[in-house]
């Protein structure tokens, strides 16, 4: 929708509505920037590696 040829108005499922107000939360951009740190700093594993030991029955990060 647009007013003078601004848009003042936009739709969007409920989905994309929670992604867009998660992310004006400061907390969450923290957490992001945290995690983006840390994956360039090399403390990331592929996604493949993760979901073989889960596959396994391993927990992750957790020494019991």
């Amino acid at each position: 929708m647009e007013k003078g040829g601004i848009p003042v108005a936009g739709i969007m499922d409920a989905d994309e509505l929670e992604d867009y107000l998660e992310l004006q939360d400061s907390k969450v951009q923290r957490f992001i920037e945290k995690s983006h740190q840390e994956y360039l700093t090399g403390k990331s594993r592929p996604a493949e590696e993760l979901l073989a030991e889960l596959k396994k029955g391993g927990c992750p990060g957790r020494a019991f």
